[in-house]
């Protein structure tokens, strides 16, 4: 009778120690935004002052997109979300407005993690400008932003929450090739293509290797001194 007494002590030993562990951990779920509308087939007329790069801002969710933000938040990853953030691109902030509603929280709105400005791309001299952004930093579009003042601004604010929520669950909704500027502070490039297929790797296996889906998820763990101890793809295509 002792030993199972004994026994019994040392299992529990055990689960409050893992316990312990992972509740000094940080996750950060990066997360692209979901399916967006077609704008060229989708609206009529805009009769409109906005600028160019506004209209992009504008751009919302298709019915479809909403439905599959929805069933991504609902998934069992995403239980006891402490705080959201997302760009304040419409369709990003549509996204993250129902891992909001699910946890009961405000959404927090930092233009830091919105797009890469695209600016107007000579696409006769540079018909593959999508690619060079990759593998040049400072290469941009006129009017655009380059890959590395997209990182510098994505990596302060990915810090600054990350350090003001420590042991917590965060979820940054932003977009595609911002994710991917962010991503390679930790991630080797291994290929890119015109058509948005990305080749990551992070500690030498592969991380995704094909174009984002609406919604795209990525998942960071960090240890209790900020270190990333693990990135991951999680794919929900399956169920949404």
């Amino acid at each position: 009778m002792k030993n199972n007494v004994k026994i019994v002590h040392i299992q529990i030993h055990v689960i409050n120690k893992r316990r312990t562990i992972m509740e000094k951990e940080t996750v950060v779920y990066l997360i692209r935004h979901s399916e967006k509308t077609n704008q060229k087939e989708f609206i009529g007329t805009y009769n409109t002052k906005d600028n160019k790069q506004l209209i992009t801002e504008k751009n919302m969710l298709t019915i479809r997109g909403e439905e599959k933000a929805r069933k991504l938040s609902e998934q069992e990853e995403f239980e006891n979300i402490d705080v959201v953030y997302s760009s304040n691109y419409a369709r990003a902030m549509q996204t993250a407005k129902y891992f909001v509603a699910k946890n009961n929280l405000k959404l927090n709105i930092d233009e830091r993690f919105n797009e890469r400005r695209k600016g107007n791309p000579d696409v006769e001299k540079y018909p593959n400008h999508f690619v060079m952004q990759y593998w040049d930093k400072d290469f941009k579009n006129p009017e655009g932003e380059s890959q590395r003042e997209v990182n510098k601004r994505m990596t302060e604010a990915f810090w600054e929450i990350v350090n003001e929520n420590k042991n917590k669950k965060i979820v940054i909704v932003s977009h595609g090739t911002s994710i991917s500027f962010l991503l390679m502070n930790w991630c080797e490039l291994i290929d890119v293509e015109q058509n948005f297929r990305r080749f990551l790797k992070f500690n030498g296996k592969e991380l995704i290797n094909r174009p984002y889906y609406s919604p795209e998820v990525f998942k960071l763990i960090l240890d209790e001194k900020n270190n990333i101890v693990d990135i991951s793809n999680v794919v929900f295509e399956d169920k949404i």
